[in-house]
């Protein structure tokens, strides 16, 4: 898609949010939201520290609420920078109570100006398409006894 000019935003796993590919699709003037492993290192206060110990310490108060559907979470959202990533990113990390103790997810995105509600609408895409395409692929076509990931595969 980036190769041929297909203009559209990019939802990535944890797997594809590797700092090789967020600079790469950033290069590319493209955008993308994907899943943030926790315990991906971001830069805070001239500090590196865990995604997941940064989260730790955001209080309930300063969480606020987002409905997409049906669905309430709580959310805090800030601009950051990621060890290796080239330009500052913003962080989306949801819980599924106000007061949680531990996050549920954290998304990355290099669109800085997005609200909560567009960068969740858009992260979900990633289930109604991709997610769907590889269910219906393995059950309908058989495909699942060619999950390989060498050559023979």
């Amino acid at each position: 898609m980036v190769a041929h000019n297909i203009p559209c935003d990019f939802t990535l796993d944890c797997y594809f949010s590797s700092v090789d590919n967020l600079n790469h699709l950033h290069a590319a003037s493209r955008g993308y939201v994907g899943d943030l492993k926790f315990n991906r290192k971001l830069v805070w206060c001239g500090r590196v520290k865990k995604a997941s110990e940064w989260a730790a310490r955001i209080p309930p108060k300063d969480r606020k609420r987002v409905e997409i559907g049906e669905r309430v979470q709580w959310y805090f959202t800030k601009t950051v920078r990621l060890a290796g990533v080239e330009p500052p990113v913003r962080l989306l990390i949801l819980w599924d109570r106000k007061t949680a103790a531990e996050p549920v997810k954290m998304l990355v995105t290099n669109r800085l100006g997005w609200e909560a509600s567009r960068l969740l609408r858009v992260y979900r895409r990633r289930w109604t398409g991709t997610e769907l395409f590889h269910r219906d692929g393995q059950q309908h076509l058989s495909m699942a006894d060619c999950q390989r990931r060498g050559g023979e595969g």
